[in-house]
């Protein structure tokens, strides 16, 4: 059973969901962001109750952390076409918001096949010997999935470079990877500032843009599997930064990119 699953996201009303976030997903300001962006992913999918209608991506605004509890997800419907749906969404915990977020669902369609962008230059799987990533302190989410960091990289190892890469995959090695649990691995890794640095740097998401771009992600990652997961930052500016991160079946094919807006700094 995957951490969605324990979520129990169900509705409660015709446009409305509810959620239970799990304390074991604290992060350094309350609950992830990216595991309830991943459970909102999940009721849109439950709102457009169409399995040919995949989510195709989705925009994330944090407002606030939300805390270990039952969340409230509101879904509206803006347009549904024959092929694309456009849906707006607002969390909200104790009446207050979580979070906002604006998704495409669209059914897979015929059209140019061809891509561009390189996968890392490290293998599919992680080396036996490098160990599992549990986070700079106990009892933080980076327990709740498997995280291995390229070998070289660590946590406030103030390298050239902002960047972060390794793998990721379920704790359950039968767990299938789904679409919102990829919208949550895109948000998992430590933020890119904090290896450039050495010290935490409160590079705090204030939006995760995630592209997903296969239908059905377990059909591609064999259960058991990891996949790859590269985040570089290339600008920081007024005290924000922007990461690219790009995320990989083990055979190099491209599973979703994102793009997230941070706090950068001091």
């Amino acid at each position: 059973m995957s951490f969605i699953d324990d979520a129990h996201v169900h509705a409660v009303g015709t446009t409305t969901y509810a959620a239970t976030l799990a304390p074991t997903w604290r992060s350094m300001l309350d609950i992830h962001g990216g595991y309830v962006a991943a459970l909102t992913t999940r009721a849109v999918e439950l709102a457009i109750d169409d399995p040919a209608r995949a989510v195709r991506s989705i925009t994330v605004q944090f407002i606030r952390p939300a805390s270990a509890g039952e969340i409230i997800i509101d879904v509206e419907t803006v347009r549904s076409g024959r092929s694309v749906s456009f849906l707006r969404t607002t969390v909200t915990q104790n009446d207050r918001p979580v979070l906002t977020a604006s998704a495409v669902a669209a059914t897979t369609r015929d059209g140019f096949e061809f891509s561009e962008i390189q996968p890392p230059a490290i293998p599919p799987h992680p080396p036996a010997d490098r160990a599992r990533f549990t986070g700079p302190e106990p009892g933080l989410h980076f327990t709740q999935l498997d995280l291995t960091l390229e070998p070289g990289l660590s946590i406030f190892g103030n390298h050239a470079r902002a960047r972060a890469a390794g793998w990721i995959s379920p704790p359950e090695p039968d767990t299938t990877i789904t679409l919102p649990w990829l919208v949550c691995a895109a948000d998992f890794i430590p933020p890119t500032m904090d290896f450039r640095t050495d010290h935490p740097s409160g590079a705090a998401t204030i939006e995760l843009d995630v592209q997903l771009l296969r239908a059905n992600p377990g059909d591609a990652v064999p259960a058991g599997n990891p996949i790859t997961a590269n985040i570089t930052c290339n600008i920081s500016t007024d005290g924000f930064c922007i990461e690219d991160g790009t995320f990989w079946t083990p055979d190099r094919q491209l599973l979703a990119t994102s793009r997230q807006l941070r706090l950068a700094g001091p």
